[in-house]
Parts: structure tokens; C-alpha cells; sequence
């Protein structure tokens, strides 16, 4: 297999811009009915190069062992353009559990992320625990050009005939460029997942949640503002990890819609605080970066041949206060809110300070004050900083750090020179750290924002660490 090595860091994260006309046209009457379109598979994993979907679970043994199976599909039709109808070629991932009894009758639709020029499931990621657990379907839909002409290029056996209407000949596209007919699209891959019996072996579907990150996030209030009125397809929305910089703001009141933070994004979205309406709901979660699981990531890509370069000052936080309890807990409640009117808690906020710029309030070890706060930032081993550095390349900018409590300076900045703290200043014995950290898990399950499956797994590895052992 032929290595690839994708920069992340070269690519901005930059919020898409509707033209005003297109908005106009795609938002008439005339998408009042979101056509159904043609489904082909589920396509066999020996087409291609490489014997497997891009984008594939990294061990499908270990997916049918918690009962679940992967396939993909290839669905296409036409979107409306201001020359007329234009065709469009796409695909989706799909997992789902292998017993229709164990389906919860939701579907979970991610809009898959392009930020670093190919497809990456980021919200998959975040939310595979709960998926599986509880018995949701999960669809991975490619809606943007700049991810199929990734595909086009990684296997063209595979993908060589997909298209995209707003896919020219040459070089890939960038990631924020403004076309529109993904919304078209997006709404259309969901339509399939809820009617076509193909995708999900019959499964009847009661609901489908739309979900995304970053670069995504921002599709998806496009989506949710513009278009999803007239499609009428997706009962609720997971926007998970989205800044301001050109929008943040949720205008429609239709559906239900709960937005997911981490530290990265709070100063971004500061302005946006009080501004959303009551069908939102908004969660910041202190210490954790942007770019969540990565660990997982960086193991999905190299499952496809790609590495995943990482040459920041700092360790990523999320090896060291993982996001996706949150995430699992956001997805829950979200589901029970559609489900049955059941709205989630109301977030603490990060204490932001205001001044020219904004800044963040820390407490004495360097952490973030407020928010949604994990154990690991309740009863802190390390420093955590929403922002890794140097902040020029974006998977450091985005990816977090952390820096442990070993009384030395750390990184390259010199924010990195204070009085740090050594871990048996901070506990007398493993004993002491095992107990403050089991009141901290019992505490955020309390509130809302850990399940308690999650907290067992928390519990267990606090119990099992070498701190001050």
C-alpha cells in the first residue's frame, strides 16, 4: 500500500459564504420535495486498490464484536443549478447493529468533514461509544466536492465515477470554497437513510439527527438556516465544535439543535452567548481542544495509508482528557430531546474576561474557570490549553495540549516559565487522587454531562493510573 502523507496543518478552517442568488434559488418552492435518489450497493470491499471504503473502521473484527456492521453505498441524482438540473455521484459509509432488535430507531448523519482535504468522520470519533452502545445507525456522507475528488484520487477504481456538480477538471478544490449544492445533496442522503430499505436492511427509522464538525458545524447552520425548512428531512442537529468568525448564530426555530464546544472555540463564539434561541441548546466543555480523539483519528487515517503529521509543543489534550464522554452525553440528550420533549441541562459557561482582546480566566494551575468540567480538569495531573502551539499550523491550533505537573518548564513559549506545581504537591498519596477524582466523575454525571457507562470507564482508569503510586 502507497503511503500518503496529508499537511492538516497547510489548510484553514474557514466558514463557508452563501451567494445570495443561489440562496434564493435553492431556498424557492422548488425544493419543497427532496427527490429520492438511486442507491447501488452495499458496494464489496474487493473493489479497488485497497480492499476497503476510505474512511473505513480501522478493525471491522472489533466492529462485530460490540455487534455492528460496516458497508458502503454509492447513491446519486441530480441538484438544481442556475443552468438547470445537474447530476451528482456521491457515496456514505454506513454502520449499524447487525440485530434489528437492538436499533434505536435514530440515525445518526454526519456530514463529513474536508478540512484537510479528504473525508475524516471527526464526529464518529466522538460519538462511537454511545452509537454502538445504545444501538444508533450511523451514516458518513461525502456532500462536498473537495472529498470526492480526495476519493477520486485515493482509489480510482473504487470512486473513479463519482461526480459533483461543482467538481471541475484540474487540481482539487479548497475546503472553503462557496458552492451550495452539498445542502442538496445532504438532504438527499438523509431521505434515503429514512426511506430507501436498502441502506439500513430494512430498519424502520423513527428519527435522523444531522451532526458535524467544525468546517462541517458551519455547513450545518448554513443548512439549518437556509435550507432544511423547505427539505423537511432531519429532526434534530449535533453542531459540535463551532467558532464565530462569520457565523454562529442559529436563526431558525424549528428544530431542535444543541451546540457543542471545547475550549478552542469559546472566545469565537463568545458574542453568539445569550443570542441563540430557545430550540438551542449550548454546551462548553473547559480544557479540551478542537480536534477531539485524535488519537483515533490519526489511527483511522493510517488505516487508509495516511499519516497524520503532529509536530506541536505540547502532547494533544485529548490523550489526557479525552471529549468524548461530552460528546456521548450530548448525543443522548439530544436524542431524548427529539424523542420525547426532554430538553438537555443548561451548560455552565467558561468565564471569559472581557477586554481588547477577550481572554479566558484560569485558576492557579493554569486551567480554565467554568464550563462543562471533566474529571481531568477537576482534579488536574497537568495544565491543559485549548490552543497548542506554534499556532501557525492549524492541527496544532487546533489539536489542544497538555503539559504535566513535573515542576519544569515545558514547550517553547514563555508561558511555559511559571511556578509549576509536581504531582505530590498536588496529592498525598494514589489514594487521595483516586477519591477526588471518583467525587468529580459522580459530579458531572449529576449535571448532565457524562453517561454512566462513561464514568465506570473514567472510574476504572483513575483506579488503574500510576499517579502518586
Amino acid at each position: 500500500m502507497t503511503e500518503r502523507k496529508v499537511r492538516i496543518a497547510t489548510l484553514s478552517v474557514v466558514g463557508v459564504t452563501l451567494a445570495a442568488a443561489m440562496l434564493a434559488l435553492e431556498s424557492s418552492g422548488t425544493r419543497a420535495d427532496v427527490p429520492d435518489p438511486v442507491v447501488e450497493g452495499p458496494i464489496p470491499y474487493s473493489v479497488g486498490t485497497y480492499g476497503f471504503p476510505f474512511s473505513s473502521v480501522p478493525d471491522l473484527a472489533d466492529l462485530a464484536a460490540l455487534g455492528y456492521t460496516e458497508q458502503e453505498f454509492i447513491f446519486s441524482g441530480t441538484v438544481l443549478t442556475p443552468t438547470g438540473p445537474q447530476p451528482y455521484r456521491s457515496r456514505m459509509i454506513v454502520r449499524r447493529p447487525t440485530d434489528p432488535k437492538r436499533f434505536n430507531g435514530t440515525v445518526v448523519i454526519e456530514w463529513l468533514n474536508v478540512t484537510a482535504g479528504a473525508d475524516i468522520s471527526v464526529d464518529w470519533g466522538l460519538t462511537r461509544h454511545q452509537v454502538v452502545r445504545d444501538g444508533y445507525a450511523y451514516v458518513g456522507v461525502s456532500a462536498q466536492p473537495v472529498g470526492i475528488c480526495w476519493l477520486k484520487s485515493w482509489d480510482s477504481v473504487r470512486y473513479g465515477e463519482l461526480t459533483h456538480p461543482a467538481l471541475l477538471p484540474g487540481p482539487c478544490p479548497a475546503t472553503n470554497q462557496t458552492e451550495t449544492y452539498s445542502y442538496d445533496i445532504f438532504s438527499q442522503a438523509g431521505k434515503a437513510a429514512r426511506d430507501n430499505p436498502l441502506i439500513l436492511n430494512g430498519l424502520e427509522v423513527r428519527q435522523l439527527l444531522a451532526v458535524g464538525a467544525s468546517q462541517s458545524a458551519r455547513r450545518l447552520i448554513n443548512y439549518i438556516n437556509d435550507f432544511h425548512q423547505t427539505a423537511q428531512i432531519y429532526d434534530g442537529f449535533l453542531i459540535h465544535v463551532i467558532g464565530g468568525g462569520g457565523g454562529g448564530l442559529i436563526t431558525d426555530t424549528s428544530k431542535k439543535v444543541l451546540i457543542l464546544n471545547s475550549e478552542n472555540e469559546v472566545l469565537g463564539h463568545y458574542p453568539y452567548r445569550g443570542l441563540q434561541p430557545a430550540n438551542v441548546r449550548y454546551w462548553e466543555v473547559a480544557g479540551v481542544g478542537h480536534s477531539p480523539e485524535l488519537s483515533y483519528t490519526k489511527t483511522q487515517l493510517a488505516h487508509s495509508g495516511i499519516t497524520l503529521l503532529y509536530n506541536c509543543d505540547y502532547p494533544a489534550s485529548d490523550d489526557f482528557i479525552p471529549m468524548y464522554p461530552v460528546g456521548d452525553a450530548a448525543l443522548d440528550a439530544l436524542n431524548r430531546w427529539v424523542s420525547d420533549g426532554t430538553p438537555p441541562p443548561d451548560s455552565p459557561l467558561v468565564k471569559v474576561i472581557p477586554g481588547t482582546p477577550n481572554t479566558i480566566a484560569r485558576d492557579q494551575y493554569g486551567n480554565a474557570l467554568g464550563g462543562i468540567r471533566l474529571p481531568q480538569i477537576e482534579v488536574p495531573i497537568g495544565r491543559f490549553i485549548g490552543t497548542n502551539t506554534p499556532t501557525g499550523f492549524l492541527i496544532c491550533r487546533t489539536s489542544g495540549g497538555f503539559d504535566l505537573f513535573d515542576g519544569q518548564p515545558a514547550g517553547m513559549t514563555l508561558n511555559d516559565i511559571w511556578n509549576e506545581p509536581t504531582l505530590d504537591q498536588m496529592y498525598a498519596n494514589h489514594g487521595s487522587y483516586v477519591s477526588a477524582f471518583v467525587q468529580a466523575v459522580d459530579n458531572i454525571v449529576s449535571a448532565g454531562f457524562m453517561l454512566g457507562a462513561d464514568a465506570q470507564i473514567a472510574k476504572a482508569e483513575a483506579a488503574h493510573s500510576d499517579i502518586r503510586k
